[in-house]
């Protein structure tokens, strides 16, 4: 359902946390996301006889199941995007700080 190996038991704004970043800002992509993942799956479909022979029937119907689930799982809140923005402060300005 999704991408392999980008599972994290923490959430990524803690990860940013501790990295240092501030200012964290989150940007839900989740409905654009499912807009390409079915237009993925859709298009797909669309060149499916071409796809067939250049990558076999095994990989095509491989293919177009990790898309349909995907495209399922986004529409059932399991699978979401997100862009999130943050910054790195300054480490002059804290030094200044305490200066």
């Amino acid at each position: 359902m999704g991408p392999r190996a980008v599972r994290s038991n923490r959430e990524p704004s803690d990860l940013l946390d501790a990295a240092g970043f501030d200012d964290v800002e989150v940007i839900d992509l989740t409905e654009s996301f499912l807009e390409t993942a079915r237009g993925w799956y859709e298009h797909t479909s669309e060149l499916e006889r071409d796809l067939r022979a250049t990558t076999g029937d095994a990989a095509f119907d491989q293919q177009q199941a990790d898309r349909r689930e995907m495209v399922t799982a986004i529409e059932e809140g399991l699978l979401s995007r997100a862009l999130f923005l943050a910054a790195k402060p300054d480490p002059r300005s804290a030094m200044k700080r305490s200066e």
